[in-house]
C-alpha cells in the first residue's frame, strides 16, 4: 500500500532521501560558513551546489539519481517542501519587522531605504533591457522578467542585516536603528512589488489591463490586511491565550493565519509569501505575544525548512553555464550593477537627503547591500513561473551570495572590528516583558487603597521599553460579578493611554483560578498585599503566598505605605545575589528623570556574607566586597541614564539600618528575593519579614 496515494513509490522515495541529504549538509556546511564569521545562508546555498550536477551528482550518478529531480512530479513535489520554507522564512521576517522603530526613525530610514530602493530598482530595469534574447524564457515578455530582475536587486535581507550589526556590536547604536528601519522599508515595498510582479506574470504579461487588475488587487488585500486579518489575529491571540495557555496553541495559530491569510493573497492572484509576511508584521506588534514563540518559530524555520529551501536552490545552481566567458562576464556585472547602485541610492539618499555624514551613508549602503536569502526567494519564484531561466536564476543567486558576504566585509572596514557608538538600551527589569497579570484579591474590589491602585498602574506601566499587555483578573461568586467589573473598569483607567488592559472574572478557589490563569504564558504576576500584620502565620496573607509560592513565573507584591508617584528616591538593598540585581533593574525601570536610586548594602556583624566567608573577615575586606557589589549595578545603571547613589555601611542590625534609613526621604523599597522551598508557608527569611513589617514606605518585592 502506498502511504501517498498517487505518488509513485520511487518519486516519494526520492523526496524523502532528497529532504534528508539536503537538511544534513545545509546545515553543516552553514555551521563552517558561521565558523569562518561568514552568513550561514552562503554555506547552506554551497551544499545544494555540491551536491548538485555541477559536482557531486555529476561526478557520481547513482547519487544524482537519489537526488536530482528527473521528472515533473519530482520536481513539483521538491518545491511543495520549498514553498513550506518560503512561507516560514516569511512569517520570521514579518516578525522582525518592527514598525514602530520605523515610526521613530523614520525621516533617516525613509530617505535611506526609498533612495537605496529606487536607485537599484531603475538599475535592474536599464540593464534587463539589454539582455541578450537568447537568456530569455520568452523573449515578448521581457517587461515582466525586467521588473522580476529590478525587485531582485532592490531588496535587502532583515536577518542577514539584523546578524551582521548584532556580530559587530551595532544592533543598538543609532546606525544599526537607521539601518534595521530602512531595511524594513525596503522589505514592505519590495514584497508588495514582488506581489504585483507576480501576478503580471500570471496574468501573461505588462499591460493596462493586467496592471490595473493587480494594482486593484494588491489595495484591496492591505485594506483587508488592515481591517479584516489584523483584528483576527489579535482576537485569535487572545482566546488563545485566555482559554487554552498553551504557547503550542500561539505557535500553531501563528502558521493557521499565515497560510490562511496566504491563501487569501493567492486567491487574489498573489503571491502566498505576501499574506504570510503580512501576518508576521500584524502579529509582530502584537505586545502579548510572548518573545519564545517567536523564538521557536525561527527555531523550525531556521534549523529546518529554510536550510532545506536554501539547498534547493543551491541544486539548481548551475556552475558549468556562468563558467562561459559571455555569461560570466554578464554575472560580474549584475553584481557589479546590484552592489554600486545599492550604495549609490543609500548614500544619497542618506548623505544629501537626510544630511549624515560621509562615513555612516557609506555604511547604510554597504549594510542594505546584504540580499540573502530573500534575493534568493525572488529567484526561486522567477524560476518557478517561468519568467527566470536556470541561468539568470543562477546569477541572481550568486548576486545574493556575494552581497551577504561583502556586507559583514565593508562595514569592518568602513567602522573597525569594535562597535561605534552605543544608544542607550531601552530599560527592562526582568528581560522581555510582554504579558502581566494583575490579580485583584477577593474583598477588596471595593475597599482597596487607592494608593495600592495607582502604584500599581504606575509600576507595571513602566516594566518595559514599551508597557505591557495587562490583564486585570478579579476571583468573585457569581453574585459579585458586576461589582467587580465596575472595579476593573475602574483600575483600566488608572493606566497611561496606549496600555493594552484586558478584563478577566473568574469564581472557584481564588489562589488556583490566579495561578491557572497566570500558567496561560504570561511573564509576570503582580499582587496588592496589605501591610504584613503582628502575630500573622502569614508574609501577606493566605492567598498571595501561595500564589507568590507557586507562581509558573515572576511575581511583583505591593505594600502601599507612603506613595508617591514618581518616587523621589527608591532604595534598593543588595548583597550580590541574582534576585538583588534584578531588584536593581526593576528601580532602574521605575526611575523618572526626577529620581534617585539608592544601592544600599549592610555589612551585618552578626552574619559574615558567603563571598567575605570564603576570604578574611576583615572589616577592610568586608567593606571592599560591598563596595565592589553596589558599584557594578551603579555602573549598569549609569549605563540606563539613571541617577544612582550608593551607600555601604557596617554594624548594627542590616533591618534596624534600612528601616531607619528609609525614614528620612525613601518613597518606595524595592526587594529582591527567591521562595525557599521546604515549607507550605511563604518564608522569604527574617530580614525580609522583618523589614516588610517596619518599613516606613512602601515596598515592592520582586520574587524570581
Amino acid at each position: 500500500m502506498e502511504p501517498l496515494p498517487g505518488i509513485p513509490h520511487d518519486d516519494l522515495l526520492k523526496l524523502v532521501f532528497s529532504v534528508a541529504l539536503l537538511l544534513a549538509l545545509a546545515r553543516l556546511f552553514g555551521e563552517l560558513a558561521r565558523r569562518a564569521r561568514f552568513p550561514a545562508v552562503v554555506g547552506e546555498i554551497l551544499a545544494g551546489v555540491v551536491l548538485g550536477p555541477s559536482l557531486l551528482s555529476g561526478l557520481i550518478p547513482g547519487l544524482g539519481r537519489l537526488v536530482i529531480p528527473e521528472t515533473a512530479l519530482q520536481s513539483q513535489l521538491l518545491d511543495l517542501v520549498g514553498l513550506i520554507g518560503i512561507m516560514f522564512l516569511l512569517v520570521v521576517v514579518g516578525l522582525e519587522t518592527d514598525l514602530g522603530l520605523i515610526r521613530t526613525r523614520f525621516r533617516t530610514a525613509a530617505a535611506v531605504g526609498l533612495a537605496g530602493l529606487v536607485v537599484p530598482f531603475a538599475a535592474g530595469l536599464a540593464i534587463a533591457f539589454v539582455f541578450p534574447d537568447d537568456l530569455l524564457v520568452d523573449p515578448a515578455r521581457r517587461r515582466v522578467f525586467a521588473l522580476f530582475l529590478a525587485v531582485a536587486l532592490a531588496l535587502s535581507a532583515i536577518p542577514v542585516l539584523a546578524k551582521v550589526l548584532a556580530d559587530l556590536g551595532m544592533m543598538r547604536s543609532p546606525f544599526g536603528q537607521i539601518a534595521l528601519a530602512a531595511g524594513m522599508i525596503d522589505d514592505i515595498i519590495g514584497w508588495t512589488l514582488l506581489g504585483i510582479v507576480t501576478s503580471l506574470a500570471a496574468a501573461g504579461g505588462v499591460s493596462a489591463g493586467n496592471a490595473a487588475s493587480t494594482v486593484f488587487a494588491v489595495i484591496v488585500f492591505l485594506a483587508a490586511t488592515v481591517f479584516v486579518a489584523r483584528p483576527l489575529c489579535r482576537f485569535g491571540l487572545r482566546l488563545v491565550q485566555e482559554r487554552f495557555g498553551s504557547r503550542d496553541m500561539t505557535l500553531t495559530l501563528i502558521v493557521v493565519a499565515a497560510f490562511g491569510w496566504g491563501a487569501f493573497s493567492h486567491a487574489l492572484h498573489l503571491e502566498p509569501i505576501l499574506g504570510a509576511f503580512a501576518v508576521g508584521v500584524i502579529f509582530g506588534q502584537f505586545r502579548r505575544l510572548p518573545l519564545e514563540v517567536g523564538r521557536r518559530l525561527e527555531s523550525v524555520t531556521f534549523g529546518v525548512f529554510a536550510p532545506v529551501f536554501l539547498a534547493t536552490a543551491g541544486l539548481r545552481f548551475s556552475v558549468e553555464a556562468l563558467l562561459e566567458p559571455s555569461l560570466l562576464g554578464l554575472t560580474l556585472l549584475l553584481v557589479t550593477v546590484a552592489a554600486v547602485s545599492k550604495l549609490v541610492g543609500a548614500y544619497v539618499g542618506a548623505r544629501y537627503i537626510a544630511g549624515v555624514g560621509r562615513r555612516e551613508s557609506i555604511g547604510y549602503g554597504v549594510a542594505l547591500n546584504a540580499r540573502g536569502v530573500l534575493g534568493i526567494i525572488v529567484a526561486a519564484i522567477g524560476l518557478s513561473v517561468g519568467v527566470l531561466g536556470v541561468e539568470v536564476y543562477s546569477m541572481v543567486v550568486v548576486i545574493s551570495v556575494i552581497t551577504s558576504v561583502m556586507a559583514p566585509i565593508g562595514l569592518r572596514f568602513i567602522f573597525g572590528p569594535g562597535p561605534i557608538e552605543e544608544e542607550t538600551p531601552a530599560r527592562g527589569a526582568l528581560g522581555p516583558i510582554h504579558r502581566v497579570l494583575l490579580a485583584v484579591r477577593p474583598g477588596e474590589l471595593s475597599d482597596v487603597p487607592a494608593e495600592i491602585r495607582s502604584l500599581e498602574a504606575a509600576v507595571l506601566a513602566r516594566l518595559g521599553s514599551e508597557s505591557p499587555a495587562v490583564t486585570l483578573l478579579a476571583v468573585t461568586p457569581p453574585a459579585g460579578r458586576r461589582r467587580a467589573d465596575r472595579y476593573l473598569a475602574q483600575m483600566a483607567e488608572l493606566f497611561p493611554a496606549g496600555t493594552e488592559v484586558s478584563k478577566r472574572i473568574a469564581r472557584g478557589n481564588p489562589a488556583q483560578a490566579i495561578l491557572d490563569e497566570a500558567a496561560k504564558g504570561y511573564d509576570l504576576v503582580a499582587m496588592g498585599a496589605p501591610v504584613p500584620g503582628a502575630g500573622s502565620s502569614y508574609l501577606f496573607g493566605s492567598l498571595v503566598d501561595e500564589v507568590v509560592r507557586l507562581a509558573p513565573c515572576p511575581s511583583l507584591v505591593f505594600t502601599a505605605r507612603r506613595p508617591r508617584w514618581p518616587p523621589r528616591t527608591i532604595l534598593v538593598p543588595t548583597g550580590g545575589s541574582e534576585p538583588a540585581a534584578r531588584a536593581a533593574a526593576l528601580a532602574f525601570a521605575l526611575a523618572g528623570e526626577e529620581t534617585q536610586v539608592l544601592l544600599y548594602h549592610v555589612i551585618d556583624p552578626e552574619f559574615a556574607t558567603e563571598m567575605s566567608a570564603a576570604r578574611a573577615g576583615s572589616v577592610a575586606v568586608r567593606m571592599e566586597i560591598g563596595e565592589g557589589i553596589v558599584n557594578e549595578l551603579r555602573e549598569k545603571g549609569a549605563g540606563l541614564g539613571v541617577q544612582v547613589a550608593t551607600e555601604v555601611t557596617m554594624g548594627g542590625s542590616m533591618v534596624d539600618n534600612l528601616v531607619e534609613r528609609a525614614r528620612d526621604d525613601v518613597d518606595l523599597i524595592v526587594l529582591g528575593t527567591g521562595v525557599r522551598a521546604g515549607s507550605p508557608r511563604l518564608f522569604l527569611g527574617p530580614k525580609v519579614e522583618r523589614l516588610l513589617s517596619h518599613a516606613p514606605c512602601s515596598v515592592i518585592v520582586l520574587n524570581v
